[in-house]
């Protein structure tokens, strides 16, 4: 082979390899341009700030008075606080004056849905001394607004007498889905756009003599008749896109 070849030949093997060396230069630097371009544009936290005041508003506007039910604020723990951070959260037994029932409503919303991973039913109940004897999916009407939840029901001792809760609990999500276990809030919660949207928790306990039929109806007087309350909850993600 002439040294003449053998150059021809050494020069079209270098910008073979030359032009390889740029096109994966060139790629690579398309990708890093398309991941910084989508962390720019990607929702960041600061973007869920209007919904967060708005979801806070909402979830105090209820009211302590709702028909003949009259409601007292009761205690919340402070471990309950340190685990939720919660933007917002109401703890209310109420009293029907005129049936004589009883109900207890706890709505609580956290800005971070990671923070509400902790505290469900199944966790907090037995932590406080219940035992867990029932758990099954529900489906209640808030004045139209279908709300998928998980009802369970408790029991503790104390002294000689047993005492029994039925505790139906809804997780509800911003980005419309309301969801009655934390399989979708985990989901939410492991989602680096979409965990500082947030979550929310509505917690309704009652009495277990009562009957399905008169849950439902306490349902609908506390929780139906203030539904708006729940739409907003639900909205979040309309907001994030807004901004």
């Amino acid at each position: 082979m002439s040294d003449k070849y053998k150059h021809m030949t050494k020069g079209k093997i270098i910008n073979q390899y030359s032009f390889r060396n740029i096109a994966i230069v060139f790629i690579a630097m398309i990708l890093l341009l398309g991941i910084g371009l989508q962390a720019v544009f990607r929702p960041q936290p600061s973007d869920a700030s209007e919904f967060h005041a708005v979801a806070k508003n909402s979830i105090y506007s209820l009211p302590s008075q709702i028909g003949d039910w009259v409601g007292r604020d009761q205690d919340i723990p402070a471990s309950a606080i340190k685990l939720l951070r919660p933007n917002a959260i109401i703890s209310r037994s109420y009293y029907n004056k005129k049936t004589g029932e009883t109900a207890s409503l706890l709505i609580v919303q956290s800005k971070d849905a990671r923070d509400m991973r902790g505290h469900f039913p199944p966790v907090c109940y037995p932590a406080n001394g219940y035992q867990m004897t029932n758990e099954m999916q529900v489906d209640w009407d808030a004045d139209g607004l279908l709300m998928n939840g998980t009802d369970y029901t408790f029991s503790i001792q104390r002294s000689n007498r047993v005492t029994y809760l039925n505790v139906a609990n809804f997780i509800i999500l911003p980005n419309g889905y309301v969801v009655p276990n934390m399989k979708a809030l985990n989901e939410a919660a492991s989602d680096y756009t979409r965990f500082f949207q947030g979550a929310a928790q509505l917690q309704l306990v009652t009495n277990k003599n009562y009957t399905d039929e008169q849950r439902q109806r306490i349902f609908e007087e506390l929780v139906g008749s203030n539904k708006q309350i729940i739409q907003t909850l639900l909205n979040g993600e309309s907001y994030i896109k807004n901004n």
